[in-house]
C-alpha cells in the first residue's frame, strides 16, 4: 500500500511537473505574442502617421490646384478683357484713320476747285 500511495504521489508529481511545464510554453507564447501585438500595433501607428502625411498631401496638391485653376481663371479673364479693349481701340483707330481720310480728301478737293478757280481767273 505504502508503494501504491508512493507511485500515485509520484504519478501526481509528474503530472505536476508537466502540467507546470506547459503554463511556461503556454507563458512563453503569450510573451511572444505579446511581443508581436506590440510590433503589429507599433507598425499601425506608423502606417496611420503615413496616412495622416499623405492625406495632408493630397490636401495641399488639392489647394495648390484650386489655386491654380484660379489663377489660369483670372489670366483668361485678363487676356478677354484685354482683347476687347484692343479691338476697341482698333475701331478707334479705324474711325479715326477714316475721318482722317476724308479731310484730306475734303482738302484735296478744295485744293482742286480752288486751283480751276484759280486758272479760270487767270485766263
Amino acid at each position: 500500500q505504502v508503494q501504491v500511495i508512493s507511485a500515485k504521489e509520484q504519478d501526481l508529481k509528474d503530472a505536476q511537473r508537466r502540467h507546470l511545464d506547459q503554463l511556461a510554453e503556454a507563458n512563453v507564447a503569450c510573451m511572444a505574442l505579446r511581443s508581436d501585438c506590440e510590433a503589429l500595433q507599433a507598425q499601425k501607428s506608423d502606417l496611420e502617421k503615413q496616412l495622416e502625411v499623405r492625406d495632408g498631401d493630397v490636401e495641399a496638391l488639392r489647394e495648390e490646384s484650386r489655386q491654380t485653376v484660379q489663377s489660369l481663371k483670372q489670366s483668361l479673364k485678363s487676356a478677354e478683357e484685354s482683347e476687347h479693349r484692343q479691338k476697341q481701340l482698333f475701331q478707334e483707330l479705324e474711325r479715326h484713320a477714316e475721318e482722317q481720310v476724308q479731310a484730306i480728301s475734303a482738302k484735296a478737293q478744295a485744293l482742286k476747285d480752288a486751283q480751276r478757280r484759280h486758272l479760270d481767273q487767270l485766263a
